[in-house]
Parts: structure tokens; C-alpha cells; sequence
């Protein structure tokens, strides 16, 4: 069975995250089952004590609205959110706006 274009990139971020973990970066991070919850984001983060979360899609693909309105929310109540990211740029740049977040002191 072929793996989606979606699946490779979730399994390159997980990667991903793993390295930062290992890089000794205060970070918690887990893939949600789809099982769970219908609209909930792939990944979760808490990131320095900030909260994160990430849709990814292949490229095309468009999130449904119920995925809309639940990442609409966590942003309200504060998350750093990464919508429709479906390339390993644009996990890139949200990543960097989320550390930007994370590490911001106020």
C-alpha cells in the first residue's frame, strides 16, 4: 500500500520534533488519533510552556470546516496554531513562529 503524501510528512515532522527533544528543548509533543476526536489537529505540542498544534494535509488538500473551527479555538484560548501545512517549508515557518511564541517573554 502506498504511503500518502500527508502520512510522509507527519512522519517527517515527528522526526522532526524528536530531534528537537533531543536537542535538550523543554518540548511535549504527541500525533492525535483520528479515533479521538473528529476535528482535533494531527499534532499537539507544549513547547517552554506554550501550546501548539498543527493540521497537516497534502498539498491541495484543504481542512474540513469542523477542523477550522477547533483550531479557530485553541488559537483563541492562546495556541500557536499551524493550519493546512503541507510541505516541509511550511512546517519550517510555522515552526519558527511557534518557537518565536514559545521563547517570547512578556
Amino acid at each position: 500500500m502506498a504511503t500518502s503524501p500527508e502520512r510522509k510528512l507527519q512522519k517527517w515532522v515527528l522526526e522532526e520534533l524528536k530531534k528537537e527533544k533531543r536537542r535538550g528543548r523543554p518540548l511535549f509533543f504527541w500525533k492525535i488519533s483520528d479515533s479521538v476526536r473528529s476535528g482535533l489537529p494531527d499534532i499537539k505540542m507544549i513547547l517552554n510552556g506554550h501550546s501548539g498544534a498543527a493540521e497537516l494535509k497534502s498539498p491541495g488538500k484543504k481542512m474540513t470546516k469542523l477542523q477550522s473551527l477547533t483550531l479557530g479555538e485553541m488559537e483563541e484560548a492562546g495556541a500557536t496554531i499551524g493550519c493546512a501545512i503541507d510541505s516541509k517549508e511550511s512546517w519550517l515557518a510555522f515552526w519558527s513562529r511557534y518557537m518565536a511564541e514559545a521563547y517570547r517573554t512578556w
